[in-house]
Order: structure tokens, then C-alpha cells, then sequence
């Protein structure tokens, strides 16, 4: 699933290269997701998102909106969980036809707590993406490797009314037909506040940078700005 720094800019923009090689993108994005506990071990998610992308090249305008109707979170231990969910995508262009991808996921998670101000994991994601499926089918499998350090601050750390920053760095592995290339990186970085128990609200900042071959350079692609609202609804 999706999970949720202005102060560590600086130290995950010198994780990327500086290489660019057109004028990126900006995006605008909105994700909602509401989690519900089935158990001591499992929950149950859904998600929604829709992103803005202005000026697209080629294309005009683009409207993502993405869906996971149904996702599963089985808690392995105090440190390790994993999930498995179908994501939608739909892109809507103001030129050119409109695009959908199908993406089932599986992932792991790892997160541990080095103090009660500091928390440090990573999430590693299998995705089988069926892209286009609208028009010509295309098929690409990737990983996606996401660490992450996030601090937490305030007079009750990690408790409703205090605050969070977190990085997180995330390289992405494509492959299929006997290939493999590592065609994007992406950096985030975020500021959240925990309203309550079942409330949580980030607003994120990230960039992205790719590469067509592994000879290629990465060349700076798309920043996003994203606001994040996480739910949990407890059973009764």
C-alpha cells in the first residue's frame, strides 16, 4: 500500500543524479486510503488517487486516476508484514486516446523503531503490469525497493497530535524478454500529522528521474507534490 521533510531535501536530492535532459513535468496528487483491521494479523485496505499532470508532452493535459480495490495486509511479526493487491490505473488525456494499465501487486515490508523518535524500514514490491490494455497490450514486470527514515517529533511522539518527517529513495528494476534495466529512481520527501488513532495527514513532495537504456544518463522526469490522507476504520 501506499505509506505515508522539508528539512532532509538536501540529503535526498544528493542521492539522485543531476543530470537532465528536458524540462520535467509537475504533478498534483490526492491519495485517500482506508484501512480495516479484520484482526489481530490481518487488514483489509482500498485506495483511491487522482492525479493532475499539466502539459504533458505530445498528449496535452493527463488525469490519472488510480483505484486498489481490494488489498490484504498480513502481519508476519513485530517487524515484517506482507500484502498482495490489484491496482487500476486510467490515464485521461486532453489529446491522444486514453490509456488503463492493470497491475497486480506483492510485497514485503520491513520497519523497526530505533528510539521512540526514529523509525527506519524498507518495502519491496513485484509488480506484473499490464499496461495499455485499452489498445495494444504491453506486458513489464518490476520491482520497486523503497528505505525509508522517518522521524518523529512533538510532545508525544508517534501519538495523536504529533508530527513526522520522513525520506524515502526508491530505485526501480524493469524485466522481461531476457532483459533487465534500472530505468527510475525516485526521491520523497514528506511532513505528516497524526490527527488521531484512525487519522493520519501527509503532505509529500517528490522527483523522479529515468532512462530508456542502461547506456542512457537519468534524466530528471517528473516532480509531484502530494497530499495524503490515511483512515483506519476500527471495528466495533
Amino acid at each position: 500500500m501506499i505509506r505515508p521533510v522539508p528539512a532532509l531535501l538536501g540529503l535526498g536530492l544528493a542521492l539522485a543524479p543531476a543530470a537532465a535532459h528536458c524540462a520535467p513535468s509537475q504533478s498534483y496528487r490526492v491519495n485517500y486510503q482506508l484501512v480495516r483491521p479484520l484482526d489481530a494479523d490481518f487488514r483489509f485496505a482500498v485506495l483511491g488517487s487522482l492525479t493532475q499532470t499539466p502539459g504533458s508532452t505530445g498528449t496535452g493535459d493527463r488525469t490519472t486516476l488510480v483505484v486498489v480495490p481490494a488489498g490484504l495486509e498480513y502481519k508476519i511479526d513485530r517487524n515484517w508484514s506482507a500484502q498482495g493487491y490489484l491496482q487500476l490505473n486510467k490515464d485521461f488525456f486532453s489529446f491522444g486516446p486514453d490509456k488503463l494499465e492493470v497491475r497486480p501487486v506483492l510485497g514485503v515490508t520491513y520497519k523497526r523503531a530505533l528510539s521512540p523518535q526514529v523509525e527506519v524500514g524498507a518495502w519491496l514490491r513485484y509488480e506484473a503490469r499490464f499496461q495499455d490494455v485499452t489498445g495494444a497490450d504491453t506486458f513489464q514486470n518490476r520491482l520497486r525497493l523503497r528505505p525509508y527514515v522517518d522521524f518523529k517529533f512533538g510532545a508525544n511522539p508517534g501519538k495523536p497530535g504529533s508530527w513526522h518527517a520522513r525520506t524515502e529513495y526508491e530505485p526501480r528494476y524493469v524485466f522481461g524478454d531476457g532483459e533487465g534495466l534500472f530505468n527510475s529512481q525516485q526521491i520523497r520527501q514528506a511532513i505528516g500529522y497524526k490527527v488521531s488513532n484512525q487519522l493520519t495527514i501527509d503532505l509529500r513532495y517528490s522527483r523522479d528521474w529515468n532512462r530508456k537504456s542502461a547506456a542512457a544518463e537519468f534524466g530528471r522526469s517528473n516532480d509531484a507534490v502530494t497530499l495524503q490522507v490515511n483512515q483506519v476504520w476500527m471495528p466495533k
